[in-house]
């Protein structure tokens, strides 16, 4: 069976969406919360759909593969949105785990739906 998505970035989504759905649930209203879900979902659907090499990002047209890691930690077409959220890139986050694992985790979480908001545009 082959899948678009590998096992790495399927464990990467599903991370990133038990964050946001966490932090929504403790901070926002229970609509906020479901409205943040869809968006998750239709991010998942698209990524379990595609193979992963087809899957290019489309906001910086690198070519590059448009995973969750490239999304959060490399795209240039991000660079201004990283702008605002320095403190989270001056220590090592080099991974996804490293990226979510910070002690800032309204920065992170903040940071992360402002991506997602980014490709919905």
């Amino acid at each position: 069976m082959s899948s678009g998505l590998g096992h790495t970035a399927f464990v990467g989504v599903i991370v990133i969406c038990l964050f946001l759905v966490g932090a929504c649930s403790a901070f926002c209203s229970l609509g906020l919360v479901a409205i943040a879900c869809l968006q998750l979902l239709v991010v998942l659907l698209a990524l379990l759909t595609f193979p992963r090499a087809r899957r290019l990002c489309l906001a910086c047209n690198s070519g590059a593969v448009g995973d969750e890691m490239h999304l959060v930690l490399e795209c240039n077409a991000l660079a201004s949105l990283r702008s605002r959220y320095v403190s989270l890139f001056t220590g090592s986050t080099d991974t996804m785990r490293s990226f979510f694992a910070q002690p800032d985790h309204m920065g992170v979480f903040h940071y992360a739906v402002n991506c997602l908001d980014f490709m919905m545009i």
